[in-house]
């Protein structure tokens, strides 16, 4: 489990970074308890760790890789453990947050909360450079798995990609030059092929 360090006060702190990245209907990845304090915490399923601190088995890695590289290499940060972790997923690997094992983490972005209102509300902290990577981020998200996707999912991808836009051409109309980036680069996006699902003999 990963707590807040607060580095401000130079001291440890009860509440809760991260126990892991879950994983929401469209695609939309969120740091599982972020925000929440130890004594209320229940033990959650989670999608894979955050890159913040996570244990990976080199085999699995290993056969997820693309090209040679572990992680997407057209995620400078923000989002690509989420890639990571999905096709970790994909290939058939849990992942696991284990409560007894503790570490501290300063965090420049926090989110609390998974409505519309709420992610509006802690976007008013981010700064815009971290908006632009976790914009990108999502969008090569988007067309790297799309046609992983059954019809449902590919609903919920298109309700959020349009969330996202109007969001954007009302209050943060630089987010849509990331958009435009990745459609013109669209074409470097390569859809892992379906990995044979892990075994647990690794």
């Amino acid at each position: 489990m990963v707590l807040r360090w607060d580095f401000k006060e130079n001291k440890k702190t009860q509440t809760i970074d991260t126990c892991g990245i879950r994983l929401l209907p469209g695609l939309r990845f969120i740091d599982a308890g972020q925000g929440e304090k130890v004594s209320g915490f229940k033990e959650c399923k989670i999608l894979a760790p955050s890159g913040a601190a996570g244990i990976y088995r080199i085999s699995a890695l290993e056969r997820v890789k693309q090209e040679d590289e572990y992680f997407e290499e057209m995620m400078f940060m923000y989002k690509e453990d989420c890639d990571l972790g999905y096709r970790l997923f994909l290939a058939g690997y849990e992942s696991k947050c284990i409560p007894e094992s503790i570490i501290y983490h300063d965090r420049t972005v926090y989110s609390r909360g998974q409505s519309d209102y709420q992610v509006a509300l802690n976007r008013k902290n981010k700064s815009k450079q971290v908006k632009k990577w976790s914009m990108r981020g999502q969008q090569i998200i988007f067309f790297k798995f799309w046609p992983l996707q059954n019809w449902k999912e590919k609903l919920f991808i298109i309700w959020l990609e349009i969330k996202m836009i109007v969001f954007a051409l009302i209050f943060e109309s630089y987010l849509l030059k990331e958009v435009f980036k990745v459609l013109g680069e669209r074409k470097k996006i390569k859809t892992p092929t379906i990995f044979s699902p892990g075994k647990g003999e690794d």
